[in-house]
């Protein structure tokens, strides 16, 4: 009888082992990981010794971490790509890509991402070019040539503090090219004008010393 009923119980735990894996099992194949790791469970609590539901809930544990870490680099990612930290943002979606490979989203923005940078290494030798012609034509005294292409470089990177405070020293220089042009002007016209005088002078006192 003993041998009976322990043969029944074996029956019945086999009978609700298979029902539980036959569910999981179903659970998995729809990818529905987390309702699958339930019945694995409970059938491995019932034959602790049977590889199948074991190595069903490490699978199963593994996709939930790495389905924890895809979101979690994304959502970093994200935050680093509305910061406009691209680089950052690039690593971090590659990382992620490494989990889902063929993941639409962060195929597009790791495109976008790309496609941003381009513009900005573009941007950044067209800036730098601007600048160093600019520089060039300052160190060559030719100030308002170098004046408007720092405005130009300005326009391109509105950020940048160097053209705005190259160009108030070019306003400072030419103000002070100017005040110097004044004084060397009025110098000129008091230097004519003493002249004009002497030699007026001169004359009155030839005329006086004819007279006399």
């Amino acid at each position: 009888i003993a041998e009976i009923k322990a043969l029944m119980e074996e029956l019945a735990n086999r009978t609700l082992y298979d029902k539980l894996i036959d569910e999981a099992d179903k659970s998995y194949n729809r990818k529905k990981y987390e309702e699958a790791l339930n019945p694995y469970q409970q059938a491995s609590g019932i034959f602790p010794d049977e590889e199948w539901p074991r190595t069903q809930i490490e699978n199963i544990n593994n996709i939930i971490n790495a389905e924890k870490n895809f979101k979690e680099l994304t959502g970093r990612a994200d935050i680093a790509f509305t910061e406009q930290r691209y680089p950052d943002s690039k690593e971090l979606y590659e990382k992620a890509l490494a989990i889902h490979s063929d993941d639409k989203y962060v195929l597009g923005r790791i495109a976008e991402i790309n496609g941003i940078l381009g513009r900005i290494e573009q941007l950044e030798k067209q800036y730098n070019e601007l600048i160093g012609t600019a520089d060039r034509l300052f160190g060559e005294e030719k100030y308002d040539e170098s004046r408007n292409i720092f405005i130009e470089a300005g326009k391109l990177k509105p950020e940048e503090t160097y053209p705005p405070e190259m160009i108030s020293k070019i306003d400072s220089v030419k103000e002070e090219q100017k005040r110097l042009l004044a004084e060397q002007k009025a110098a000129e016209e008091a230097t004519k004008l003493a002249a004009e005088q002497a030699r007026l002078a001169a004359l009155q006192a030839e005329k006086d010393s004819l007279y006399n």
